[in-house]
């Protein structure tokens, strides 16, 4: 085993640097701050909660979501008892995070990226996040493109630094 060490490290070292992370189609690209989440058709924030569910190009309750195919929500600030229209606007991408959340069963991990969004026109507006459980070994976050099937015709991103 002590053989195979240096080896084993040159790999485990090598996976930082891997292109896929520079590949926007990548299970591993990290979306870059400064990218924008564009809103191209108004939405209805219901009664009593204070975010949307997409999943499959359309809205979709909590309780409907099916958590192990790619689902997003969109999240604002406030909870009130009135339904809320957000109107079409460019959200500015502030920060990303992506993680993991071990379920209860140790065997079952939600892979969830988190976009802290920020518009001077929609101050209410906090974050996208998008996630998927797998019980795979290998981090399995949703790509740009499933992201993009889960939003359907409702929102759009367009990433910083690409032509």
């Amino acid at each position: 085993m002590r053989r195979y060490f240096p080896l084993l490290m040159l790999l485990a070292l090598g996976g930082c640097h891997s292109p896929l992370k520079n590949d926007p189609a990548s299970r591993y690209y990290v979306i870059p701050v400064g990218s924008t989440i564009e809103l191209r058709k108004p939405v209805t924030i219901p009664p009593d909660t204070a975010h949307i569910n997409l999943q499959y190009g359309r809205f979709v309750e909590d309780s409907d979501r099916d958590r192990y195919y790619p689902h997003c929500r969109f999240e604002i600030r406030e909870l009130t008892a009135e339904p809320r229209i957000i109107q079409p606007d460019r959200f500015r991408i502030t920060r990303v995070v992506n993680r993991e959340y071990v379920d209860s069963r140790p065997d079952l991990i939600d892979y969830i990226t988190k976009l802290w969004i920020h518009s001077d026109k929609t101050p209410q507006a906090l974050y996208m996040y998008c996630s998927q459980y797998n019980t795979d070994p290998f981090p399995d976050w949703v790509t740009i493109a499933e992201m993009q099937e889960a939003w359907g015709e409702y929102f759009t991103i367009h990433l910083a630094n690409t032509p």
